[in-house]
């Protein structure tokens, strides 16, 4: 496992043993993990470039924005996309 992932997972950890909640409102960032195999796209739009595919489990941090219409803007590593 690299040391990123150790990170986000440590970090995961962390959150969840605070007991912090992983819903967020429009625009806000938080951490959370893929629940399956996941495409990140270039744009919020599923016929643009897929620039990542997760694994499920995978740590990223994710803002929900109502302008995506149902899509999530994704950070993983150094890797930005979109998600459903």
């Amino acid at each position: 496992m690299g040391m990123n992932r150790k990170i986000m997972c440590l970090l995961t950890l962390l959150i969840m043993a605070a007991g912090f909640g992983f819903t967020s409102m429009a625009g806000e960032q938080v951490l959370m993990e893929t629940q399956k195999a996941t495409d990140i796209y270039e744009k919020a739009d599923d016929r643009s470039q897929v620039v990542e595919t997760l694994e499920k489990g995978t740590p990223v941090i994710c803002r929900d924005a109502a302008d995506f219409e149902g899509w999530y803007e994704i950070i993983y590593q150094d890797t930005k996309g979109y998600a459903h």
